[in-house]
């Protein structure tokens, strides 16, 4: 599968990963960027002329051509890969919060669970709250953390 914004340059490790010839996937990629959808490389392969062993077959280089209505699709395209980048970005700001607080507990409950050890019996029940309150947070921010990292994708 390929979208419009895929590398050209990557059209030899796709076509060796689909198992299918280089033009093939650049034909795909050439489809993607002109529907503005992605495209299937099974899909841009059918009705392809086959070439027999002692024919040769000429297949029209569209990859370099100019669509005329290219740079409107373009332009379609970039605004709504902006907006779920902005989108995405407020995620991944949430994400990356949300990531940086859960270390943050993370340290705390080490350096608790050390003092715990070393803790006089009455000072071990007041530790062992503060662990058990932080550990409800701390499955609060993996929660978060989940649903964050699956809405980005």
């Amino acid at each position: 599968m390929v979208g419009a914004k895929t590398d050209p340059s990557k059209a030899p490790e796709i076509a060796e990963t689909e198992r299918t010839g280089v033009d093939i996937v650049k034909s795909a990629i050439a489809q993607a960027r002109k529907t503005g959808t992605p495209v299937g490389v099974a899909e841009a392969g059918r009705g392809r002329p086959k070439k027999s062993d002692d024919e040769d077959v000429e297949v029209e280089d569209t990859w370099n051509k100019p669509e005329d209505d290219e740079n409107e699709d373009e332009d379609k395209i970039d605004k709504k890969a902006q907006t779920a980048a902005k989108k995405g970005g407020s995620n991944l700001t949430k994400l990356n919060k949300v990531t940086t607080q859960l270390k943050e507990l993370e340290k705390e409950m080490k350096d608790l669970a050390g003092k715990y050890k070393k803790a006089e019996k009455s000072e071990k029940e007041n530790l062992l709250n503060k662990l058990k309150e932080k550990t409800k947070t701390k499955k609060e921010l993996e929660n978060m953390q989940d649903k964050l990292a699956d809405l980005i994708g």
